[in-house]
């Protein structure tokens, strides 16, 4: 039987971690979820081994740092997308004016 006052299971912890990582963008999950997975489990045998438990001051850090980074991550998703988006137009722009340019020539030059 577990000790009073330990904080929640491994397992538990793990999963209620692993699920707080759906909040990422779905590209920084697939790139970097085992790794802050595995992180995660190292801290929080640290805390255990260290403190006994892993109380507040350990989920308020492991909050804090979900609440910062995944702000992080989703604004530079963001980012990426305007930049996808404009490069986008931009290819499709220089598309029409060379279409354009094109028919202008051949125009003038009465085909």
């Amino acid at each position: 039987m577990k000790p009073p006052g330990r904080g929640a299971p491994p397992a538990l912890a793990l999963r209620l971690y692993a699920w707080s990582l759906r909040l990422y963008p779905r590209s920084h999950r697939r790139a970097y979820g085992p790794l802050v997975l595995q992180a995660f489990r190292d801290s929080y045998r640290d805390a255990l081994a260290t403190h006994g438990r892993a109380g507040a001051r350990f989920w308020l850090g492991v909050a804090d740092d979900i609440a910062r980074s995944v702000v992080r991550e989703r604004a530079a998703a963001l980012r990426e997308g305007i930049a996808r988006w404009r490069r986008r137009r931009l290819a499709i722009a220089s598309g029409l004016l060379l279409a354009a340019g094109v028919m202008l020539s051949l125009a003038a030059c009465g085909h």
